[in-house]
């Protein structure tokens, strides 16, 4: 007998079949058929679409040629989208494992595409001179981008960063698969090795048919074992097996990631890949970013050393022989400190936050601070069955559709992030966006404060996606601004968990009591304690990625490279067996930008100012904030559209103001 499943709406999309049902059945296969299908067809029109651009012929018009690459721009970043997305969340190994190598094949046709010299000088013969300023830009955009894939060197030249690009592509995608599919285990042999930790975490981690107990690398297991569990040994356990995720198989993957991006970074004509990737973000060069680490680094490094000689003296009073913090009891230590100097009880903290609430608040939030309407399609069907879909509204507009993918499962993308899933055009498409994280999926689980950020942050980033998806070109359309500014909205959308009116609209424990104001004002008192500490953590990350691409990587031992740069910033130093380097993804998709989220949280720091000056609920600034920053996309450079904002240039006061205060 055939096995039968409900079959995902995007997949029917796909296929050409959104006329069937959500309840209709189909074949096991007919997934992985679908995924066939679409990147069969996809390419096909894609490739269509790129040879009558070649073709056209006559005079060089807006009308003639730039709305039909737009079109095809359009086809090519949803195809791609698509794929990614299925690649890193769906079920079914082969149809992830497909989805990737539609990746490949959609990123090779678009790598094609940025090197053809007849699509470049057709772009460049369009007269744009009576064009309006956001036709300017995109059009301006543009021959910049052809420029930096190399489109004006030689045929031998470009036929080398094709081949060398395909290689990338492919690099990055087993970097991302080899992380992704390793979850390491700690097996516990009885219930009293989880003393410590919460009972909700205790009840759903009882021994299985064996008698033990499975604590995963996954976030949802790991963060609350490091904050809870009073074996230090355990903790020390589990902190090296999610350091050793993706080790060995990494190292050499790594390695030839590096290496290819420097050689891609040379046929272009730059130093290093640092250079090159950073050239047109809002900092410009390696240079501003290194000043931009010491710089922070000078303001957290006496924070940080106020707060570990208070968590060295703490950790003495529980173990009189100990003469070093180290990594697997910070957050054990913090909390342990937070409770006894700040009166904070972070247990009592999660009874606050379970995942529907924290979702359902944060809807509201967004919904009263904006003035929009979030609905839930339960009609739809997905890829998973605990994938929710839902629709933003502006009045009766429709303004953009989003899906919440957020908890854990085998095979599925490890941390948090929003996948883009279609571009928004002005009169043609809304835009769509993919929430995928990683909360426990169990009715009665509670949610770290940590975690709450983590879920806002990545709605920062949606809010983002679905406002600024009405524009006519697909280059400004959606997140477009230079990525350094990227994570400016999301890290901003942060503060509203730290407010008191803000938390007591959602924020009640089971028995629909609201978070007291003594236990919020608690929160705020501990909040820049160890904000030193995880700052100087922050700029050990940045620093990695920084000099992994801004040298020749035959100058450097990626190991050696790693174990004196956390010498250098991270509080703790190196901790032999750790391989930061395997598991850290955001070295293969941030390359050399993980500085993204501190040039950002400058810049966020700055833009809250104006709100917290008129109120976080404030619907004014809001609206403001809304019309000239997050729905403008990347039709103006990011500091003009802060400048809008404060009616200013951004500086970076507001951030050193926080880093200071870490140090009362």
């Amino acid at each position: 007998m055939k096995k039968t499943v409900k079959l995902s709406l995007p997949l029917l999309l796909m296929m050409g079949c959104a006329s069937l049902s959500a309840e209709e059945t189909v074949e096991e296969n007919a997934e992985l058929e679908a995924i066939q299908t679409f990147c069969s067809s996809k390419l096909a029109e894609n490739r269509r679409l790129y040879n009558q651009l070649k073709a056209i012929e006559g005079e060089k018009t807006i009308s003639s040629f730039l709305v039909p690459y737009n079109q095809l721009e359009v086809k090519m970043t949803d195809s791609y989208a698509h794929a990614q997305l299925y690649g890193a969340t769906h079920p079914n190994a082969d149809v992830r494992n497909y989805a990737n190598n539609c990746v490949k094949d959609f990123t090779s046709l678009s790598n094609e595409i940025s090197l053809s010299q007849a699509v470049y000088n057709a772009l460049l013969a369009v007269d744009i001179s009576e064009a309006d300023e956001e036709t300017k830009r995109y059009h301006a955009i543009l021959v910049n981008r052809f420029k930096l894939s190399g489109v004006d060197k030689d045929a031998e030249t470009r036929a080398s960063i094709k081949n060398i690009l395909k290689e990338i592509a492919a690099t990055g995608l087993q970097f991302n698969k080899n992380i992704r599919e390793d979850v390491k285990v700690l097996l516990l042999d009885s219930v009293e090795q989880l003393q410590g930790l919460p009972q909700d975490y205790i009840d759903s981690h009882q021994p299985g048919d064996d008698g033990k107990i499975r604590v995963t690398t996954q976030y949802t297991d790991y963060k609350p074992f490091m904050r809870y569990a009073e074996s230090d040994d355990l903790r020390k356990q589990l902190f090296l097996k999610y350091n050793q995720r993706g080790y060995p198989a990494n190292v050499a993957v790594l390695t030839q990631l590096v290496q290819k991006r420097h050689e891609l970074a040379q046929l272009l004509g730059y130093e290093s890949f640092a250079e090159y990737i950073i050239s047109d973000k809002m900092a410009g060069n390696p240079a501003r970013v290194t000043k931009l680490f010491d710089d922070v680094a000078k303001l957290a490094k006496p924070g940080k050393e106020k707060d570990y000689r208070k968590m060295l003296a703490f950790l003495q009073k529980m173990d009189s022989d100990a003469e070093k913090v180290n990594a697997w009891q910070d957050s054990y230590l913090a909390d342990k400190i937070k409770t006894t100097e700040f009166n904070l009880d972070s247990k009592q903290v999660r009874e606050y936050f379970s995942y529907p609430k924290v979702r359902d608040g944060l809807f509201k939030i967004v919904q009263d601070l904006f003035q929009v309407r979030i609905q839930r399609r339960e009609e739809v069907a997905t890829w998973h069955e605990s994938v929710e879909a839902y629709e933003m509204y502006d009045g009766e507009t429709l303004i953009g559709r989003f899906f919440l993918d957020m908890h854990p499962r085998d095979g599925k993308y490890k941390h948090a992030a929003q996948f883009p899933y279609k571009t928004g055009i002005a009169g043609q498409q809304v835009p769509e966006a993919v929430l995928v994280c990683n909360f426990s999926k169990d009715g009665k689980a509670l949610m770290l404060h940590s975690q709450v950020r983590t879920f806002f942050h990545e709605f920062g980033h949606l809010i983002h996606t679905l406002f600024s998806g009405e524009h006519q070109w697909s280059g400004i359309s959606g997140i477009k601004t230079e990525m350094d500014f990227a994570e400016a909205p999301s890290q901003m959308l942060e503060e509203w968990i730290w407010n008191k009116e803000v938390l007591q609209t959602f924020a009640t424990n089971e028995h629909g009591e609201v978070i007291p104001d003594t236990l919020v004002a608690k929160m705020n008192q501990a909040r820049s304690f160890k904000l030193g500490m995880d700052t100087m953590q922050q700029l050990y990350y940045g620093a990695l990625s920084l000099n992994l691409y801004n040298q020749n990587p035959a100058d450097y031992n990626i190991a050696q490279l790693n174990q004196t740069l956390a010498n250098k910033y991270s509080p703790y130093g190196y901790i032999d067996g750790t391989h930061l380097y395997t598991w850290f993804g955001h070295l293969n998709g941030y390359s050399a930008m993980y500085y993204t989220y501190q040039w950002s949280k400058a810049i966020a720091a700055d833009m809250l100012t104006k709100f917290k000056a008129e109120g976080l609920t404030n619907t004014q600034v809001a609206a403001e904030y809304r019309e000239k920053v997050l729905s403008q996309g990347g039709a103006k450079p990011a500091a003009r559209l802060v400048q809008d904002f404060l009616g200013r240039e951004y500086n970076f006061e507001a951030y050193a103001n926080q880093l200071n205060a870490s140090q009362d």
